[in-house]
């Protein structure tokens, strides 16, 4: 298969490195100094887009344009998501998108979901949602832990939307002025019917997410951790295999085919 990296930086290397792994040719690499035109376009079977916000919209919409099914990665685009996925279908093209297409997280999301609603008649505990990302990172909470609120939400009908509590700034040893620990989180039950985040900051980290549940008595909660960031590249590969010769507006959900 050959394929099309729109975003040739972190993450666009390693998807980069996979994909040669996995029997796929790579035909263009394009970055903020290479970018996505008519001028330098290579034609592929697939393209998968890691850039960012600013960008995301019209490479998507460039891609559609020329009929090539895109594996989204990028996000803090969905106010535009309607529009986009509207162009997608009238131009009889393909879209996967995903705020993280680790196959584990994926799996992390529906066990939460489920978790969830076991937990709906048990209103003595307080609910809560913590993630450590790198301090590179400029967003907070992550795309991730958005999607996990989501799910979290849609299975408790006391919750109705999400908060981002407070950020933590880890440092890399105590003589920091900024370190705190992330080890005594401690969630307020909300009165309004919000969940609230905690977003962590610290060097080095891959990404860890955790869904807490917090009683008088015992705390239950469920992670996530992420070794390094192939598990994100392999996730986008595989859906760049599936969605293939494919036509429609998809989500992980579809590729993973999960049981409701």
């Amino acid at each position: 298969m050959k394929i099309g990296i729109v975003g040739y930086g972190k993450m666009g290397k390693i998807i980069e490195e996979i994909a040669i792994e996995r029997g796929h040719t790579i035909v263009g690499k394009y970055n903020s100094n290479n970018p996505l035109n008519d001028e330098n376009w290579e034609a592929c079977d697939v393209a998968i887009e890691f850039t960012n916000p600013e960008s995301a919209v019209a490479n998507i919409e460039f891609l559609s344009s020329k009929k090539i099914p895109v594996i989204v990665g990028s996000t803090g685009w969905y106010n535009d998501y309607l529009r986009v996925t509207e162009k997608i279908k009238s131009d009889n093209s393909a879209i996967l998108s995903a705020t993280n297409f680790s196959l584990g997280v994926n799996l992390f999301w529906k066990m939460a979901e489920y978790m969830s609603h076991l937990m709906q008649p048990h209103t003595n505990y307080t609910i809560g949602i913590s993630e450590i990302h790198h301090t590179e990172k400029k967003d907070a909470p992550s795309g991730t832990a958005i999607t996990l609120a989501e799910k979290v939400i849609g299975a408790q009908s006391m919750l109705k939307d999400w908060t981002l509590e407070n950020i933590i700034h880890v440092a890399k040893s105590e003589d920091d002025i900024n370190f705190s620990s992330p080890e005594e989180i401690n969630f307020k039950k909300s009165n309004d019917g919000t969940l609230p985040i905690v977003a962590i900051r610290e060097p080095h980290v891959p990404g860890t997410h955790e869904l807490h549940f917090q009683g008088e008595f015992d705390e239950i909660s469920l992670l996530h951790k992420a070794k390094n960031r192939k598990g994100f590249a392999t996730g986008a590969v595989i859906a760049a295999e599936w969605i293939k010769d494919r036509k429609g507006v998809f989500q992980m959900s579809d590729l993973l085919k999960f049981e409701n």
